[in-house]
């Protein structure tokens, strides 16, 4: 038996910083090859790997296991060793130790646990914190195969609330041009930072969609760059602009939107509006139905259910199969001292082991 506190603390100490997951996805690798009854690495596109390993039981609809293994890059408010595992007072510290080293090492133990008696298969995913690509080519790769999962479990940390879906996101980028003249004669000229600066003013007040169990959509200005060398009217500008929205929203009817809106404040330079380029699309919003296995997991954790605010890996599988996100809880993810409370790992592995067991 591989114990779920232990490999939380060991996946702690081994840096898996998002671009660098290769080395961990190896020693998970050697932890699980003796329990399964095929395990191999998935390449990405980019040279990096995501990690798949069969049960020895199987079936064509199993129930899939998701974690994965990147983690942010270390911030500057760190008081401890980010990679130390240290523990003090209940607490498990390091980078990732709630997001989600501690949900992966809950899913090798339950691998190594139940990989002889039930239908399961483990997965870690690379670039969870990038642009979800690992996600992306896994999951295409196991509709290749044909295994299409019964239910997909994801251990990303939730206070051990049950999370059934989350809200989706686009990013648009926004290129203001204007005209460029003297600087002392800006009259003569079309100032695109001016021009930008309207324009998130308008956004900031852009009506966003609601949903009754997501809330409502979001806009956050995230960058804004431009200006001149010189003494010189700036003719470029760039905004970045984050969208967050929720079911019953489109992503070209959001850029539709802020198209027309645009239009209507009269600006004088010339404006596009498009989205930033990513090797992934952009994740929609996803609802979980409360039937069948998900209802079962529901039952027998009986805790509140969520709805994500931000998105994940999830929300590909969740548009994909039937989803549940459920993980310990902690905190500061993406932040210094980030931590993992102890007994919520042995609770949250406990749970996944009654209900695996009573429903496989």
């Amino acid at each position: 038996m591989l114990p779920a506190v232990e490999l939380t603390r060991e996946l702690i100490r081994f840096p898996s910083v998002l671009g660098s997951e290769n080395g961990i996805a190896g020693f998970i690798y050697e932890k699980l090859r003796s329990h399964a009854s095929k395990i191999y690495y998935q390449d990405t596109g980019d040279g990096r790997k995501n990690l798949i390993a069969f049960g020895k039981k199987g079936r064509k609809n199993p129930v899939l296991l998701n974690a994965h293994m990147d983690t942010v890059e270390v911030m500057q408010n760190w008081s401890l060793d980010p990679f130390g595992g240290i523990e003090r007072e209940g607490k498990l510290y390091g980078l990732g130790a709630c997001d989600m080293k501690a949900g992966l090492g809950i899913f090798m133990a339950l691998f190594a646990e139940l990989s002889e008696k039930l239908p399961v298969v483990f997965t870690a995913c690379a670039d969870e914190e990038g642009e979800s690509l690992g996600a992306y080519q896994l999951i295409k790769h196991l509709r290749e195969i044909e295994c299409n999962p019964e239910i997909v479990l994801i251990s990303e940390p939730t206070d051990e609330k049950v999370m059934l879906g989350a809200r989706g996101r686009v990013v648009l980028e926004i290129d203001v041009r204007g005209k460029s003249a003297h600087g002392a004669r800006p009259h003569l000229g079309v100032n695109a930072i001016s021009e930008a600066a309207r324009i998130v003013e308008m956004i900031d007040g852009l009506a966003v969609g609601s949903h009754e169990k997501m809330g409502r959509g979001s806009f956050c200005t995230l960058k804004i760059a431009g200006g001149a060398n010189s003494l010189s009217v700036p003719e470029h500008c760039k905004l970045i602009v984050d969208r967050h929205y929720v079911v019953g929203e489109s992503q070209e009817g959001i850029r539709e939107t802020v198209e027309r809106e645009i239009r209507k404040l009269g600006l004088k330079g010339d404006v596009n509006v498009g989205f930033v380029s990513r090797r992934v699309p952009f994740l929609k919003p996803y609802i979980t139905e409360e039937t069948g296995a998900v209802r079962e997991f529901v039952n027998l954790v009986n805790s509140e259910i969520i709805y994500g605010q931000s998105v994940g890996d999830f929300n590909l599988f969740g548009e994909t199969w039937p989803t549940v996100v459920y993980g310990p809880a902690g905190g500061n993810w993406h932040s210094g001292d980030e931590f993992v409370h102890v007994e919520s790992i042995e609770r949250v592995y406990g749970r996944y082991l009654e209900f695996l067991e009573k429903f496989l």
